[in-house]
């Protein structure tokens, strides 16, 4: 990380967008997949009428998702399900599949991004892959169901307050009725406080990047 001073002489903010395009592009090449470029609201093609709640489309950097990945608390990946709420094109779907997920699941509700994203999947090629029960799943995410599995489930800041609130409450009804481990990593948390309103999942001291935070299921089953 550059040191303030250093950021704002002129032309480094410039070098500095053109070397993480460069990053990601390169990943693109290295894998065999398009993840780069982002997407505006108006042109998503969503599934169901809640784009008022929903940002635009904007990929986490490979190797920022790399670092919260591999900085996760311990757990036997072969017991859950990776999920990634507002997955986009994939990125983080691939990203996961280095690790050995039982399954791994993208929530998308752009037809578009989707559509990429199955592209994604299919073309990629990782020879560090480790997880190839993969899937992007073409929904509203309130109308998403969450597998009866521990879970790690993962949110790059995809909704507005609204949605969120409605996604978290689905979560927790899930987690009242099947009492398991459950991960939520909540990058740029910009509406945490919804989470102080969830019966089921709370605050987990775990520090992470990006301003990400945690929170855990409080019932872990049997």
């Amino acid at each position: 990380m550059l040191p303030e001073t250093i950021r704002r002489l002129p032309g480094v903010h410039s070098a500095l967008l053109t070397a993480t395009w460069a990053q990601r592009c390169y990943f693109d090449w290295r894998y065999n997949v398009r993840t780069t470029g982002d997407l505006a609201l108006a042109n998503m093609d969503a599934v169901s009428p809640v784009t008022s709640l929903s940002g635009h489309y904007h990929p986490i950097h490979p190797r920022a998702a790399r670092r919260i990945l591999g900085n996760l608390p311990p757990i036997d990946h072969s017991k859950y399900t990776f999920i990634d709420l507002g997955s986009g094109k994939g990125l983080m779907l691939l990203m996961a599949a280095e690790y050995p997920y039982a399954a791994i699941q993208g929530v998308e509700f752009s037809r578009k991004l989707h559509q990429v994203a199955e592209r994604n999947i299919a073309t990629y090629r990782n020879p560090r892959q480790r997880c190839f029960n993969l899937q992007s799943i073409n929904v509203d995410a309130s109308d998403y169901e969450f597998p009866r599995t521990p879970l790690v489930v993962y949110l790059f800041s995809p909704f507005r307050h609204e949605l969120l609130e409605r996604v978290l409450q689905n979560l927790d009804r899930s987690l009242g009725d099947v009492p398991r481990d459950v991960l939520v990593v909540y990058v740029y948390a910009l509406d945490a406080y919804l989470f102080d309103r969830m019966k089921h999942l709370r605050p987990y001291p775990f520090q992470l990047v990006l301003d990400a935070k945690v929170y855990r299921s409080t019932l872990k089953g049997t």
